[in-house]
């Protein structure tokens, strides 16, 4: 297991063993040191890391599957999203887009299931994902959609004019909810500096087109053709869009869809027609 260590931009490598039972059973910095002195282990570089604090321990959430009379855990989403620190995953490009798409599916299919504490932490979540954007100037749509949703959400499970559950909660999430719309429409994204050289229109078509190849969403890649007219120009080969057949679907799903459109020899397939057959299909 690699663990960076602070002011380092070399992993040192630590004993896999004694650090997985210190994140199972461990409370304290401490113990991670007694633990990997306890295994014998010869490395003194290791345990002088581990005496300073100079490794980083993962977030991490321990789940019980069996409560007994010597241990009594609870599994509770608000406290997952604690432990596993998705609020300052928020600000990881690497996390951005899985953290947002499970805020998506917890306001869109769970909001109203969640108990008060998780809402708040959901909410809190959303408020990063605003400050992030807002500071990053990306991602915007993300940002309107959830806001959207989380609205639209709302106002479908009203009962006698507000929200089921407790008054003051509620009261509280609509005052952050209202300070997340209100900090989204002040969010505008400012154009580059006309002297910042060079631009993206001045990339020549075999840059761009390398770009648009490693778009993964035809709604991605058909906002991209709208934007200029080299790309517009792009988006329309046949290129663009084999590679996204065959990362969406399998070559069972690809034969069966060209053989219902009787389609022989792929050379003579129009993939962005086969891309949106098989989309309505599967």
């Amino acid at each position: 297991m690699y663990v960076l260590s602070r002011g380092r931009s070399v992993p040192h490598l630590v004993s896999a063993e004694p650090l997985r039972r210190f994140l199972l059973h461990a409370d304290d910095e401490q113990d991670m040191v007694d633990m990997v002195e306890n295994e014998g282990s010869g490395d003194v570089h290791e345990r002088d890391l581990l005496r300073r604090g100079s490794l980083i321990r993962p977030p991490f959430c321990p789940i019980t599957l069996k409560c007994t009379r010597e241990v009594a855990g609870f599994n509770k989403l608000s406290e997952a999203l604690k432990r596993l620190d998705f609020k300052s995953g928020i600000r990881d490009i690497r996390r951005f887009n899985y953290i947002s798409r499970l805020m998506e599916l917890l306001i869109v299919q769970n909001l109203t299931n969640l108990s008060g504490c998780a809402q708040r932490v959901l909410l809190n979540m959303l408020e990063e994902v605003t400050h992030h954007v807002a500071v990053s100037q990306t991602n915007i749509h993300i940002l309107q959609k959830l806001v959207e949703d989380l609205r639209k959400t709302l106002y479908e499970y009203y009962c006698w004019g507000r929200p089921i559950g407790s008054t003051a909660l509620w009261s509280q999430h609509w005052q952050t909810i209202d300070r997340i719309a209100q900090a989204a429409n002040a969010i505008q994204i400012q154009p580059p500096d006309e002297d910042l050289i060079p631009k993206f229109g001045d990339l020549p078509p075999e840059c761009v087109r390398e770009i648009l190849l490693r778009l993964a969403c035809h709604k991605d890649l058909e906002n991209a053709g709208r934007a200029c007219d080299t790309m517009g120009s792009l988006v329309e080969e046949q290129r663009m869009w084999e590679p996204l057949c065959h990362f969406h679907f399998s070559p069972q799903q690809i034969a069966f869809a060209m053989k219902q459109l009787k389609i022989e020899d792929p050379k003579q397939c129009d993939w962005k027609i086969l891309y949106h057959k098989l989309k309505r299909y599967h």
